[in-house]
């Protein structure tokens, strides 16, 4: 079932600490410790709000450019669905955080004006956005942000039931489902679904991360039981832990971005890339072709 407390089935304890190291060999001083879902929801508050005000900062600016805007495989790749297709015009991300998508959206209308892109400039005011986030804190923090935007916030996956137009998801369904199924659901609550998603090249099976459960999901058993094309589009492994064991256990798996949606969808978002040379050019750095994901080699663990 999804899990819709911080942990699920805790494997250990998140701790956030400042301390002081002072001379080799004596211990720290600790100023301050956090834990459980206080220390993971202040640390993600600063992290996402200081990417809000480089937003902030670059629409300040004279003009920018491509380069300059964060998290293109987030911010470019949902504004090029949202161009593809006009009917998605709502919006659901599972850990919504700060709803920053919002503030990569004006910015990505900045660098169309500045540079001139011959991208269309989207309604992004006209939206319906809505987020599904645990914490109380961060959900207040996307109200204060964005309170020209239509949002809808919901506490936890089990309580989004509604559909959408495109559904995104960064490495969050790993934490908040735990089946197959769920993650169907939740894909196929969308039109379209942006996914940057763990799946195991075998059985569905269940590591950790800063104590909480997380679920890479079986490939095969996900494509068994969805109802649209599904394909890889880049990545093979995404950046683990500093220290420590291998998130996926050294089993064969895939941690990339896909696209679940039917095919004049995925031309569309293809075609749309090839608009501008900047990002057509990005495209091709990040080598990012539509595959079925059977055909993708895993990375090495």
């Amino acid at each position: 079932m999804a899990i819709d407390d911080y942990y699920g089935d805790k494997a250990g304890t998140t701790i956030l600490q400042i301390f002081t190291e002072t001379a080799e060999g004596e211990p720290p001083v600790v100023h301050r410790r956090l834990q459980d879902q206080e220390a993971y929801d202040t640390w993600h508050l600063s992290y996402y709000l200081k990417e809000v005000l480089e937003y902030k900062r670059l629409l300040e600016r004279p003009s920018i450019d491509l380069a300059d805007i964060p998290r293109p495989e987030k911010n470019l790749l949902l504004y090029l669905l949202l161009a593809a297709d006009e009917e998605l015009s709502s919006i659901v991300e599972i850990g919504s955080s700060l709803f920053e998508m919002i503030d990569g959206f004006e910015a990505m209308q900045k660098y169309i004006a500045d540079q001139g892109s011959p991208l269309p400039r989207l309604p992004i005011r006209d939206y319906d956005y809505r987020g599904i986030e645990l914490s109380e804190m961060l959900r207040l923090t996307s109200r204060v942000l964005h309170p020209d935007y239509k949002l809808t916030l919901y506490n936890a996956a089990s309580a989004y039931r509604e559909p959408v137009g495109l559904a995104y998801d960064r490495s969050v369904t790993n934490y908040a489902f735990e089946t197959v199924d769920e993650l169907v659901a939740y894909a196929g609550c969308a039109k379209t679904a942006l996914l940057n998603t763990y799946f195991s090249l075998g059985e569905t099976f269940q590591s950790s991360r800063l104590g909480k459960t997380l679920t890479y999901f079986s490939l095969d058993e996900f494509l068994s039981k969805i109802d649209k094309p599904f394909h890889h589009l880049f990545g093979l492994k995404a950046p683990g832990p500093y220290s420590g064991e291998d998130l996926s256990l050294g089993r064969p798996v895939i941690e990339g971005f896909f696209l679940y949606g039917d095919d004049a969808t995925l031309d569309g978002f293809m075609r749309m890339a090839q608009r501008d040379p900047k990002v057509a050019a990005y495209f091709a750095a990040k080598k990012i072709e539509p595959t079925d994901p059977r055909n993708v080699r895993p990375a090495a663990a």
